[in-house]
Formats: structure tokens, sequence, C-alpha cells
């Protein structure tokens, strides 16, 4: 089972992580292997490129966070469950990418720093969330949490901005859409779309009915135009 891939600022490569404890760097055109980045003890829940590619941040069921140099699958450091954290759920990079969000089975949101993993700062969140993104415009945090809400945090501080009600538990995965001014979550079976500003769901309000079945990830395109969804 392949939990998460992540897209290689060049365009030409992919990483992905694995239920298995693996981490693979693949050629997109070819379809080959390009390397295996060996270490992670257990499966490899999330991943991230830094701004040019050359470091990979990855994050396991185990509570361990690594930093990788990606042209030689080499890793330069490690952050273990004993020194910070449980499981890494899920990582999004700041639109610079110079650091991530990251949010974690002890109820924690971080941010770090992509090129060293030095934690510029953590809050306590008092729910668990598992799904995090992290807003176009840099300002803001989105969570998915496992109660019936998505919060917004302040990219800078942590500080809680506000909370949508969503009336559903089910409302992962999140992503906003280009301008920052709206969330997209997808549950089961519908596709919700949330207004930042009034906190409220946009027509239509029971969602957009069209999959069989939960919706594992979604994605918004590069134009803003189009949501892909698994």
């Amino acid at each position: 089972t392949v939990f998460r891939v992540a897209l290689h600022p060049n365009g030409n490569w992919f990483a992905a992580g694995d239920y298995g404890n693996g981490l693979k760097l693949w050629d997109i055109e070819k379809g080959t292997l390009v390397r295996d980045f060996e270490g992670h003890k257990d499966g490899v829940y999330t991943l991230i490129f830094n701004a040019d590619g050359s470091r990979l941040v990855s994050g396991d069921g185990d509570g361990e966070v690594k930093l990788w140099e990606t042209e030689t699958g080499k890793c330069l450091k490690t952050i273990t469950k004993q020194e910070k954290f449980k499981k890494a759920y899920t990582f999004s990079r700041s639109p610079d990418g110079k650091s991530f969000a990251m949010i974690s089975d002890d109820e924690k949101v971080r941010v770090l720093e992509s090129q060293s993993l030095k934690i510029l700062w953590e809050v306590t969140f008092e729910k668990e969330g598992q799904v995090l993104d992290w807003s176009p415009d840099g300002k803001m945090i989105a969570i998915a949490s496992d109660d019936e809400s998505l919060d917004l945090l302040d990219s800078k501080t942590g500080k809680v901005l506000g909370v949508i009600p969503t009336g559903d538990v089910d409302h992962t995965p999140i992503a906003f859409t280009r301008d920052s001014k709206q969330v997209i979550s997808g549950g089961l079976r519908h596709l919700h779309v949330y207004d930042i500003e009034t906190r409220k769901r946009v027509i239509p309000s029971s969602g957009l009915p069209f999959a069989n079945g939960s919706i594992s990830a979604l994605v918004v395109s590069d134009d803003g135009t189009a949501v892909y969804t698994e």
C-alpha cells in the first residue's frame, strides 16, 4: 500500500512512501526506480521535497522524521519519537518551500525548517488531527480533526483563527483553493467546499455526491480550475 507521493520540483521524479517502510524515488517518464532511501522501520505515512528538491523529508508510523539528500539517498538527520512525537501523520510544505507543517499522534501541530528539521513553533491541538494543508498565500494552516470541524491556524504562530463546522466527522482529505479563499474537504461520497471568511459551506450545502466510496486524496490543479480526487 502506497500512503503518499510527492512530486519533485523538476517535474521528472516523484517519491513514494509505503506500508512496508519503503521510500523510493521514481522516474515519471520511464517508470523506473531512481533510488531507494533506506532506514525507516515502519510505514512511511508522509513526505515532501524542499523548494529546490535537494532534500526529501519523510515521516513514519514509528514517530521518526528523516531528512534525506535526494541526489545520494543519504540520511542527513533523524528525529525520533523518544525525542519529540509519535506517529507522523501529515506534512504540508509552505509556499516558499523553506518550512513545512506537521501533525502527529501526540496532539501537536508543528512547523519545522525544511533544511534542518529545526522546530520553529509547536502548539498543543486539543483533539486528534490527521490531515493538514498550508494555504497558497502562506497565512493559514487548515486541519481536519476527529470531530465535526475544520480548524484554521495562523501559520506564523499556531494561533487558532477560526473553526469551520462541517457536520460530518468524515471530512478528510483537505486542500485550499489557489486563491486561499476556500477550503475543500473530501469524505464519504461527497466533496465539500467551505468559505474561509464566512466559515460556511458553499452551495450546494449537501456537497457534491459523485463517488461510490470515501475520497482518500484530493489535489487542486496549478491553475486552480480543477480538483482531482482518488
